[in-house]
């Protein structure tokens, strides 16, 4: 078992979290909010690029356009989403912003060639349904495809196509040029959206600035994660484990956002079945990479 690579994954899964929990906090305008976050995350990001500045690699080159491409499609993501917010239900929403693990399999199956088995997808299949009790999502909810729930499917679409492009250039290129790239590029779209929209008061109190600022930390570690555990695990395998966010958000949520601190007999479930879902994956993967050594050993003697 790969204890750095879940590690990896726990930290990103933790930042995405925490990062949704203060912009959803903030009661600054989403786009000066985004400008602050991702500018505080990108410069955190160049000081660690500083301090490594002489550990790289000699076969280690910045792909510049494949970076830049990656962080325009990142911007597509927010903006896909946001704006289908605006046209769409919650509970669409939730549901379908899930379509990112079925994409992902498909492209890793496809594209990446990487056998997913039967028992694999039964543990997925366990998760998802884990998470939708986690976050109460009714069916009975769930509303007429609309605009909203295109760009909703469209952002999902493009999240899981991007996790596979940043895949492919990790190899020669390091993680934390590659993410600081993206938030670049993320800053310049939010400040653009900034200027379009008219918004240009100034908040009354500093806390909505300062609680943009903490997402953006929260969004460097993120990148820190991220980006690493896509060159540890393969691409469906870290799409599928970003279902741990969902948990961590509903939890920060009772402990920073509500009075009541209970969680619900069905979050409760879902919570169980998420964690027993990834077991189930992660067990699963060690018989039969187990069986696979032993045969090999069996061919070599």
């Amino acid at each position: 078992m790969n204890a750095v690579g879940y590690l990896l994954v726990l930290l990103f899964t933790l930042g995405n979290a925490l990062e949704y929990l203060l912009m959803k906090a903030s009661s600054l305008n989403v786009y000066a909010a985004g400008m602050i976050m991702f500018a505080t995350a990108g410069s955190l990001l160049a000081v660690v690029i500083f301090l490594r500045r002489n550990k790289r690699p000699s076969h280690f080159h910045i792909p510049i356009k494949k970076a830049l491409i990656i962080g325009v499609i990142s911007f597509l993501i927010n903006m896909l989403w946001l704006k289908g917010l605006d046209y769409t239900t919650a509970t669409n929403a939730s549901i379908l912003g899930k379509t990112d693990v079925a994409f992902s399999l498909l492209l890793s199956w496809i594209i990446l060639n990487e056998r997913i088995y039967k028992k694999t997808l039964l543990f997925i299949a366990a998760m998802i349904i884990g998470i939708f009790f986690v976050m109460e999502v009714k069916l009975s909810d769930l509303s007429s495809l609309n605009i909203g729930d295109i760009l909703v499917i469209l952002s999902a679409a493009l999240l899981a196509f991007n996790a596979f492009r940043i895949r492919t250039i990790l190899h020669t290129s390091g993680s934390f040029e590659i993410a600081a790239i993206n938030c670049l590029m993320n800053f310049i779209g939010f400040l653009l959206m900034f200027l379009l929209s008219g918004a240009y008061s100034l908040p009354s109190a500093a806390e909505p600035v300062g609680l943009s600022f903490l997402a953006g930390f929260f969004c460097f570690l993120f990148f820190c994660g991220y980006y690493p555990s896509l060159r540890v695990f393969s691409l469906w395998k870290v799409r599928v484990l970003a279902l741990l966010t969902p948990i961590f958000t509903v939890l920060g949520e009772l402990l920073f956002l509500s009075e009541n601190l209970t969680l619900t007999l069905m979050q409760i479930a879902g919570i169980l079945l998420v964690l027993a879902g990834i077991y189930g994956i992660i067990f699963y993967e060690k018989v039969r990479n187990d069986r696979k050594q032993a045969a090999q050993s069996g061919d070599s003697s």
